[in-house]
């Protein structure tokens, strides 16, 4: 964990320098002073800041953040204004809590196996709460409504 917390001192140093249109999309692993070692002896940055927001921000700048916030933001305000169970609510919740956890001390923000993960668990929830929200057939008529 020591180590992270170095990444990310790094990391803020580096979008001091540059904070309103960072350094290039992808360019974590070329920032300069980047693989020079830490008195612990690892790279300053190894090829990401294992920090989403962190790499959104040294990458892409203030309005990059700013946009990955708001979108972030906007997944958590959607979701009681859904018309599904409250259930499904949960369980989106819960998914999205959980890949923010993730995303907040673990993979790079451009890691494609990582972002169709997330993809993949929206479909599924948005599929089912989808399902779970249209009338049920009336198994006395044997019609659906």
């Amino acid at each position: 964990m020591w180590h992270r917390l170095e990444i990310w001192w790094f990391v803020g140093t580096r979008i001091r320098e540059r904070p309103w249109f960072g350094w290039g999309l992808d360019s974590s692993r070329a920032i300069p002073g980047g693989d020079a070692l830490t008195p612990d002896g690892p790279a300053w940055l190894p090829l990401h800041p294992h920090n989403m927001p962190l790499q959104a921000w040294l990458e892409l700048g203030a309005p990059g953040a700013m946009l990955l916030a708001l979108f972030v933001g906007w997944l958590w305000l959607s979701l009681p204004a859904k018309p599904w169970p409250r259930l499904y609510a949960a369980a989106a919740a819960g998914s999205l809590a959980a890949a923010q956890t993730v995303a907040l001390g673990g993979y790079g923000a451009w890691q494609e196996w990582w972002i169709a993960t997330e993809f993949l668990a929206a479909f599924l929830i948005l599929s089912m709460g989808r399902l779970a929200a249209q009338p049920m057939p009336d198994a006395r008529s044997g019609s659906i409504s």
